[in-house]
C-alpha cells in the first residue's frame, strides 16, 4: 500500500488528529516534521546520467523510498532546525539557505499528488485582496478595501461614505514582532480611532504599506473549513466578549474562552466555499467569514493552511476524520 506523507512540524497537534484516525484505519501514512530535518531527519537522492532519479527520506524509524508514497499531505511546513552552532551569523544564514532548499527541492521531485500544492497555497497565502477578488466572481460580499503606501491614499480612503463610518487596520502578512531585548509587539486588527484619520497620521505609510478596509458590525465570526467536497462552519461568538468584537484571536490571546458552535450556512453557500478552493487547485481552506448585524454574509480571507485543531476539540465535530477519509481516498486510487 502506498503511504500519505504528512508535511508538518513537530509542535502541530493538528495533525496528530488526523493521524489517530488513519492509524485506526491502518492506513500506511509517515509524519515529516520538517523543524527535524537536518538533526533526526536526512535524506537521500541519487541521479544517473539518464535523468533516472532515486529519492530516500531517512526518519529514526526507517527509511521512506519517494517511489512509495502515494500523497503528500502539505500540512504545515516550518523551516529546518540547524543542529550546528556557527559564530558568524552569515554562515549560518547560508547553510540554513541550502539546508532549506534541499529540503523544498526534495518536495518537487516526488511523483506523487499534493494537496494543498505548494505553488497554489504560495499564490494566495496572506494575499488578502486576490482572494477577495475571486471570492467576488463566487458571489460573495467583501469588505471595502485599500492597500497603499501613500498617505494622501490612505487618508482619501477613511473620509470616503458616511460621516460616522469606522474603518480598521489589518496585517498583511505578519501581526507578530519580536524585539532584541525579547520584547514582543502584536499587531491585530484594530480600529482607527477617530483622532488619527488625518494626513499627519497616515505618514506612517512611509514605514510599511497599510492594508485598510471599512469596519462591519457583526454578530459573530465564522471560519469555515473545506475538505474536499465537504464544508465545515463554525460560529465564533466573538461579541460576547469587548476584546473579541474587532478580532476574535485578540480575546484568544488574553486568554478568554469564547463561545464556538457548528452551523449550517446552506447548500448555496457551502457550493460556494467549495467553487472558491478548487478554483485555486485547492483542496482545503480555512476561510474567516463574518455574519453582519443585518445576516450578510461577508468573506474576509482564505489560509489554506489554517488552524481548525481547536474547533474541533470545542464542538466536538470531527473535522480530522474527514481529513482522514479525504486522504485515505487518494492513497486507494494508487
Amino acid at each position: 500500500m502506498s503511504t500519505i506523507l504528512i508535511l508538518t512540524h513537530s509542535e502541530d497537534d493538528t495533525a496528530g488528529m488526523v493521524i489517530r484516525h488513519l492509524k485506526n484505519m491502518g492506513v500506511s501514512h509517515k509524519r515529516f516534521n520538517t523543524d527535524q530535518f537536518q538533526k533526526t531527519i536526512t535524506l537521500s537522492i541519487y541521479m544517473d546520467s539518464r535523468g533516472k532519479l532515486q529519492g530516500h527520506y531517512h526518519f529514526p524509524d526507517g527509511d521512506l523510498d519517494f517511489v512509495d508514497v502515494g500523497v503528500v499531505w502539505n500540512r504545515r511546513v516550518k523551516d529546518p532546525s540547524l543542529q550546528e552552532t556557527f559564530a558568524d551569523p552569515e554562515i549560518r544564514d547560508w547553510a540554513l539557505q541550502e539546508t532549506r532548499y534541499a529540503l523544498y527541492n526534495s518536495f518537487t521531485l516526488i511523483d506523487a499528488p499534493i494537496v494543498n500544492p505548494f505553488e497554489n497555497n504560495e499564490r494566495i497565502k496572506f494575499n488578502k485582496l486576490v482572494q477577495m477578488r475571486r471570492a467576488s466572481e463566487m458571489g460573495f460580499e467583501v469588505p471595502r478595501t485599500c492597500l497603499t503606501n501613500q498617505p494622501e491614499s490612505a487618508l482619501d480612503f477613511c473620509t470616503v461614505g458616511e460621516q460616522n463610518m469606522l474603518f480598521i487596520l489589518k496585517k498583511i502578512r505578519k501581526g507578530l514582532v519580536t524585539l532584541k531585548d525579547g520584547r514582543r509587539l502584536l499587531l491585530h486588527t484594530s480600529v482607527i480611532p477617530k483622532g488619527l484619520i488625518n494626513i499627519d497620521s497616515m505618514q506612517c505609510t512611509k514605514v510599511a504599506p497599510l492594508l485598510l478596509q471599512n469596519h462591519i458590525e457583526k454578530k459573530y465570526d465564522v471560519r469555515s473549513i473545506v475538505v474536499g467536497n465537504e464544508v465545515f462552519s463554525f460560529a465564533i461568538h466573538s461579541q460576547e466578549t469587548e476584546r473579541g468584537k474587532t478580532d476574535f484571536r485578540t480575546a484568544a490571546i488574553f486568554g478568554e474562552k469564547l463561545r464556538h458552535e457548528g452551523i449550517d450556512l446552506g447548500r448555496k453557500v457551502n457550493d460556494a466555499l467549495v467553487a472558491y478552493t478548487k478554483s485555486f487547485g485547492l483542496a482545503f481552506s480555512a476561510i474567516d467569514l463574518i455574519v453582519a448585524k443585518d445576516d450578510r454574509i461577508i468573506f474576509l480571507e482564505d489560509n489554506p493552511n489554517g488552524q481548525w485543531g481547536w474547533l474541533e476539540e470545542a464542538t466536538g465535530i470531527s473535522i480530522s476524520m474527514a481529513f482522514a477519509r479525504y486522504l485515505a481516498e487518494w492513497v486507494e486510487k494508487c
